[in-house]
């Protein structure tokens, strides 16, 4: 389009048509259709959060972290934009690539000037155009709430890949991630303004699998997913035909890493790592009549902030023969205080199921054998003294034909941590749980039926 009033007026239309007049040279296949539901979604004014889930190679953060806050910073749609990395390289590489438009993109200077401010010099995270716009790059748990430009506060945060897989390894890191997001984030965006969250599913608990789903059970937001594969057929074919497809899948998936990577990164399906004993649990609806209960205690005295935490969990055998979870609790807790504590669940449940036998299993090792003695000392009741004779990982063993069978049944809501820690063993920094569920389990189990075999 030679005419540069005229090429103006329509890039600034939306950033579909900017992108197909000032950014053709990225523009290498035909836009598919689910690029224009993307440039749709983004360019939504009413919907205020978009979370976009797209395979590897869909040319998403193109889109998201290129073109769109290039056609609001030029157009001057928006005042201030921040982009989020999980790296601080990622981050100067973001606004290196804005560089080398806004300095080399001939058409965008013939139409918009030059986009340097007299008043403040470009860096490598950081840059305020003529037009008074600024775009500011940061990684990923750096401060952001309270950030102003000027009058304005971020009316456009696009938070591309901000995590990876080894952080969304450990629980505390990815409660460490949402936390920031929801309390540094999403506070700072403008009341009028727009967020984006862009990047795969690494984890069943990222913030990318934890805001999905909030979106899907009525929380703020739009969620756009965009496997590779969609109905059996190819979601980009004029990049990826049925031969490209198949050629592509032989290439990444020759091994079992390669598989998972497959299927996390192109399907959008979040696998287990290689390893993994437990790789589901099931989850019950509502209670039967339950027959006996159990208490698992895993007791760690200390409260310091690199200790385990103590644990207690409940669960009863229910008169279908299956075993639910009723309760958990973890936190770091004094000796006088972690037997008040199970005290309290002890008689809460005498309270809950009247008549109904409840007993306690501790393990009997080391300093907890002091406990044990203490707690029958005070109470008059008599936990039972569990013996080890396994480790963790053959007990998790033992018990994963039926956790994953569902003979053993958790809670929709408020398992969440000691399912996280069943599933993630060996990765997780805590297993404090798991040890008190596997301790209140194997207490109903030779109740109910010592040596069942699960087929």
């Amino acid at each position: 389009m030679a005419d540069p009033k005229k090429r103006k007026g329509i890039g600034k239309l939306d950033s579909l048509f900017f992108t197909h007049i000032y950014l053709r040279h990225y523009l290498k296949f035909t836009t598919p259709q689910f690029h224009k539901e993307i440039y749709h979604a983004l360019g939504d004014d009413v919907q205020n959060f978009v979370e976009l889930v797209a395979f590897r190679g869909s040319a998403k953060s193109t889109i998201a972290s290129l073109s769109y806050p290039l056609y609001r910073a030029v157009t001057g749609k928006s005042r201030f934009i921040i982009l989020i990395s999980d790296t601080f390289k990622q981050a100067k590489i973001h606004i290196a690539n804005l560089i080398s438009e806004l300095e080399n993109n001939k058409e965008l200077r013939e139409d918009y000037g030059d986009f340097r401010s007299k008043d403040e010099e470009w860096t490598a995270t950081n840059l305020v155009l003529n037009n008074g716009v600024r775009i500011l790059s940061l990684s990923k748990g750096q401060k952001i709430r309270g950030l102003r430009h000027l009058e304005f506060r971020p009316d456009l945060i696009i938070g591309d890949d901000i995590e990876n897989p080894d952080s969304v390894r450990v629980k505390e890191q990815r409660d460490k991630t949402e936390e920031w997001w929801l309390s540094d984030v999403i506070p700072a965006l403008a009341d009028e303004g727009k967020l984006v969250l862009i990047g795969s599913l690494l984890h069943t608990d990222s913030l990318m699998a934890r805001t999905k789903g909030r979106i899907l059970t009525g929380g703020w937001g739009l969620l756009k997913e965009y496997p590779i594969i969609k109905d059996g057929k190819s979601l980009w074919p004029e990049r990826y035909d049925e031969k490209g497809l198949e050629r592509l899948q032989k290439q990444i998936a020759q091994s079992n890493e390669g598989k998972r990577f497959w299927l996390r990164e192109y399907l959008l399906q979040i696998v287990p790592d290689e390893g993994q004993i437990v790789t589901k649990v099931n989850y019950y609806q509502k209670l039967p009549t339950i027959k006996v209960i159990g208490i698992g205690v895993d007791l760690a005295i200390s409260q310091k902030q690199t200790a385990d935490n103590t644990a207690f969990n409940v669960a009863g055998e229910g008169d279908d023969g299956k075993i639910y979870n009723l309760y958990n609790f973890s936190k770091r807790l004094l000796f006088n205080d972690t037997l008040s504590k199970l005290h309290e669940i002890y008689e809460n449940y005498k309270v809950l199921y009247p008549g109904v036998p409840i007993k306690i299993g501790w393990e009997d090792v080391a300093y907890q054998a002091v406990g044990i003695e203490e707690y029958t000392r005070r109470y008059g009741v008599k936990p039972e003294s569990i013996k080890r004779t396994q480790d963790k990982h053959a007990r998790l063993n033992l018990l994963e034909p039926r956790l994953t069978s569902g003979q053993i049944l958790f809670r929709e809501t408020g398992d969440e941590d000691v399912v996280m820690q069943i599933l993630n063993f060996g990765v997780e920094r805590y297993d404090d749980l798991m040890d008190a569920a596997e301790i209140s389990f194997n207490l109903l189990i030779r109740h109910v039926a010592p040596n069942v075999r699960l087929l």
